[in-house]
């Protein structure tokens, strides 16, 4: 089992920072209307799951929006065999409506009416604010190098610090597999180049917009 609520508790309590204030009655108004994380359960027939592909999705607009939906969370991922994921990018009201308006104008102008009903949940997915954006580092144990989880992320932290523009990692969360390292943007090339032959190892080491693991009982 990996239930990451609590570090993803203070990942998002760093990122709502600007809010100053942990009482959950009181709101700021532009912030609450403007930014959220997503959260979306997810069955791979992989893990048996009972169900394929997107289960359910919550936006969550405050801290205590986790807390009122984590043992929901947890019950249906027990209940289902199925993965809760979270953005790890925030996703703006605004932006995220306008886009989708956009989308369906377009789909209307051409008389496609197909994927209507996915076109919000591709819009939420493909939103990143490219002056805050976030990126995933994927670790994940391969057995052709002598290097644990716990080594390689090491030594990837290394080398990201290493690199330019110089920003402390903001997190590290533990994956069913390996852990994803949050960090915010760098010289990737420069990174490829200092892992050497690891880089085989990272063709899809950087995911620059993608979520990481919330909660799985598989």
């Amino acid at each position: 089992m990996t239930n990451n609520f609590e570090i993803i508790r203070d990942f998002l309590t760093e990122q709502f920072s600007s809010l100053n204030s942990d009482d959950c009655s009181v709101k700021d108004d532009i912030f609450y209307n403007v930014e959220f994380y997503n959260v979306e359960l997810i069955g791979r027939k992989k893990d048996n799951a009972l169900v394929d592909g997107k289960v359910k999705s919550y936006t969550i607009n405050t801290i205590c929006d986790l807390d009122k939906y984590k043992q929901e969370i947890i019950t249906i991922c027990d209940a289902l065999k199925v993965r809760a994921y979270i953005s790890v990018n925030y996703k703006s009201h605004k932006q995220v409506t306008l886009n989708t308006l956009l989308k369906y104008t377009n789909n209307i102008a051409q008389d496609c009416f197909s994927n209507s009903r996915g076109i919000y949940d591709s819009t939420v997915a493909q939103f990143a604010d490219s002056k805050k954006q976030l990126w995933i580092i994927d670790v994940d144990k391969d057995d052709s190098f002598d290097k644990s989880v716990d080594e390689l992320t090491d030594l990837y932290i290394k080398t990201i610090e290493s690199c330019k523009p110089y920003k402390k990692i903001v997190a590290v969360i533990p994956t069913k597999s390996g852990k994803h390292i949050v960090t915010h943007p760098f010289d990737s090339s420069d990174f490829y180049l200092k892992i050497g032959d690891l880089v085989k190892l990272g063709s899809n080491l950087i995911k620059k917009n993608d979520m990481t693991l919330l909660y799985e009982n598989i």
